[in-house]
């Protein structure tokens, strides 16, 4: 691990507590508990295969809580709230032994997480040889879908069927002048009780790079929102949201220019 000073040069930190480390892949930051610091997620070249890891105050990791898993050698993941529920999951690729398998976990509110593999159909998927996996919003329907590239074989789209039934929201950034990806711009969303945070990443776990936008799942919150943004200056727009109900919200966020973190707020 290698901190920003925010001069001079990145400075080697141990942050894991003296715990011994595998080989790692790849590897996500996510705010999986809410506590406003970015946690992060590891595949391995052997067992565990997959490991997640609390940010204590911004000083060191602590091995977060996680189920058993059966992965000897882990390649893709990605954090991905894959039901919109507000809460950010895990989804991995690798193998267990000479199988080949996609794994999601569901965040239990912050508590931990639950494999759900088998509730999802996940465990029907016949994986080649699968190496990076990214996640886009496909179909534009409202949820994350999932791509995974295969190593000699051809890449496997797996749709999202029924993550929209909770409401969302879908924000994306764009510079006014350099850095026009705005990458490294954080994002904090505020929905009813549910708190979010996100950073635009460039690169995405294993060899991959997610879609840039941000999708972000409301929960059953469909009246007010704010966002707050901190960035250079950023023009960023966010589509409606449908909901089973057909209501509507957050047509748009306009455009912001200011140098300090901004804050709106667009109940309909």
């Amino acid at each position: 691990m290698f901190r920003n000073p925010r001069e001079g040069r990145f400075q080697a930190t141990p942050l894991w507590g003296g715990a011994p480390q595998k080989a790692t892949k790849g590897v996500v930051a996510f705010d999986f508990d809410k506590d406003g610091l970015m946690d992060a997620a590891f595949t391995h070249a052997e067992s565990p295969g997959l490991s997640l890891w609390r940010n204590i105050e911004g000083k060191r990791l602590e091995a977060g809580p996680f189920p058993k898993l059966n992965l000897t050698n882990g390649w893709g993941l990605a954090a991905v709230d894959y039901d919109n529920d507000g809460w950010i999951d895990l989804v991995a690729v690798g193998f267990a032994g000479s199988n080949a398998h996609i794994i999601l976990l569901r965040n239990e509110v912050g508590a931990g997480f639950r494999e759900v593999t088998r509730e999802t159909g996940l465990d029907k998927v016949n994986l080649e040889n699968p190496s990076s996996l990214v996640t886009a919003d496909n179909d534009g329907d409202g949820d994350a879908d999932l791509l995974v590239t295969q190593n000699g074989a051809p890449p496997m789209l797996l749709r999202n069927d029924g993550g929209n039934k909770n409401n969302w929201l879908r924000i994306t950034l764009k510079a006014l002048a350099d850095n026009r990806s705005a990458v490294g711009t954080k994002v904090e969303v505020f929905a009813g009780t549910l708190y979010q945070k996100f950073e635009v990443q460039s690169s995405s776990a294993y060899l991959g790079q997610n879609a840039p936008e941000i999708l972000v799942g409301l929960g059953d919150v469909k009246d007010s929102f704010r966002m707050s943004q901190a960035s250079r200056i950023v023009s960023s727009t966010a589509t409606s949201i449908p909901s089973p109900n057909g209501t509507r919200m957050g047509n748009r966020f306009g455009v912001m220019m200011s140098l300090l973190p901004c804050v709106s707020n667009w109940p309909e």
